[in-house]
């Protein structure tokens, strides 16, 4: 049987810079593929901010592709 688990970390974006963050965070989408698979592929209400700027949302359903 496959373990889908040990795919989601390396599965998940990487934030390059420590100004930027998301809501909702890496590690909840992560935790939330763990228990759901599939989750990130449905995702609501996602934003990707940085401290400094204004923010990005994608408020309806975003695939990532």
């Amino acid at each position: 049987m496959h373990d889908h688990s040990a795919d989601v970390e390396w599965l998940m974006p990487k934030l390059l810079h420590t100004d930027y963050y998301t809501e909702p965070t890496i590690q909840e989408l992560a935790a939330k593929e763990r228990a759901e698979p599939g989750f990130c592929h449905r995702v609501k209400d996602f934003w990707l901010d940085a401290v400094a700027m204004d923010a990005s949302s994608f408020l309806e359903r975003h695939s990532g592709a």
